[in-house]
């Protein structure tokens, strides 16, 4: 079977290993934040920066594949909305009450204080942090804007789906102008993900053993590539180090660039990890794919993106009580006990109970009737691939 059919049935092989690459991008996004200073010594050895980058290359892919059959811009519109507000609108109450308790709970100068929290919070809520030079925190939740990217992302690739003619050039321009040069240089990355979707369409016929020795040897290259191995990161250092004070000046005008100026090692990453999703089909067998480990993994998987967005403001809440108590080595552990456990629990009432938005966000769009979701695949029906 091929990965991607002519028929656009995505290998089950494939589908799997998508929600594993998601599932273990976040546990390393979650590692690198716990395993630190000030309750780890040093850092983890493989960098959870380089994890947004897989979560874009998936989200891109998934939204294309889950897409392409939809006729009806309400049906994609609501079936990102209900993806996205299920987890994000808990996430961000989560972190407003934990930020607040923080300030009652504990000692002044123990955690971070931000200004304006209420209004960083409707920033957030909109996804306008990061647009041309704001670079408005989400409170303590740092992963946060990641999404404030990608949601852009669906904007740009639902007006270039849905509509035509002058129309949509018009409204790409409008979205490109408002949104900015930052959010714009990472959209390479999820674009990746939707031509690596239609480039599995037609796959190359290589033998099976040839594409297992190929998946090794990108996954390899990709664990390499997170771990600070990248033949790009010269180059990407070369550019940044040109960028002073992190950002261009145009017409007079300063445009902050920030960390996207290292985008040719973010490419690299993408790419390693593209190849991988390529020939994922032929590397699960059948009785993998229907066996007992494939159904931990997308149980696992169906808690990620609450993961991804619930962890980093209960580490920063857990930090003053952890870092006093003088537990040691324990410490991280004990932290991420608890962090999984909050999560495992969260996320059954958040990424799992995604039917009352679809609901809402259709009788807002004026959709009546079943909702259409193109094609989907065995577990990632309405994940919207982020993260």
């Amino acid at each position: 079977m091929s990965p991607v059919g002519r028929s656009a049935s995505l290998h089950p092989g494939t589908s799997l290993y998508l929600d594993l690459a998601r599932f273990l991008a976040a546990v390393l996004v979650l590692l690198d934040h716990v395993f630190a200073p000030p309750l780890y010594a040093s850092n983890p050895a493989l960098a959870g920066s380089g994890a947004v980058d897989i979560f874009f290359v998936i989200s891109g892919f998934v939204i294309a594949y889950a897409s392409a059959g939809m006729t009806d811009w309400r049906d994609y519109a609501a079936a990102r909305l209900a993806r996205i507000y299920s987890v994000a609108l808990p996430a961000l109450v989560l972190t407003g009450a934990l930020y607040g308790a923080a300030m009652v709970l504990w000692a002044p100068g123990a955690q971070a204080t931000f200004d304006h929290p209420m209004l960083r919070l409707v920033a957030s809520m909109f996804f306008v942090n990061q647009i041309w030079n704001l670079t408005i925190a989400a409170l303590t939740n740092g992963p946060y804007w990641s999404l404030c990217y990608e949601v852009w992302y669906y904007l740009l690739f639902g007006l270039a789906m849905f509509t035509r003619g002058w129309g949509r050039i018009l409204a790409v321009a409008l979205v490109v102008l408002a949104v900015g040069p930052r959010i714009l240089l990472m959209l390479p990355l999820w674009l990746a993900g939707c031509g690596l979707y239609h480039l599995m369409k037609r796959p190359v016929p290589l033998a099976l053993g040839f594409q297992r020795l190929l998946f090794a040897g990108f996954a390899l290259a990709t664990i390499a590539a997170l771990s600070g191995i990248n033949p790009l990161a010269p180059w990407a250092d070369a550019l940044a180090a040109q960028l002073e004070r992190g950002g261009l000046v145009v017409a007079g005008t300063f445009i902050f660039i920030g960390a996207e100026a290292k985008l040719p090692r973010d490419a690299w990453v993408a790419a390693m990890f593209a190849g991988t999703v390529y020939f994922s089909g032929a590397s699960f067998s059948a009785a993998f794919v229907q066996g007992a480990m494939a159904r931990t993994i997308r149980t696992c998987a169906s808690y990620t993106f609450s993961l991804y967005l619930f962890h980093a403001p209960l580490l920063v809440f857990l930090l003053p009580a952890l870092t006093s108590a003088e537990l040691g080595a324990a410490a991280p552990w004990l932290a991420l006990s608890i962090i999984v456990a909050c999560v495992a629990l969260l996320g059954r009432y958040t990424e799992h109970r995604k039917g009352p938005y679809l609901t809402l966000a259709r009788r807002l769009l004026g959709r009546s009737g079943a909702a259409v979701v193109a094609r989907p695949a065995p577990s990632m029906q309405g994940t919207g691939g982020m993260p």
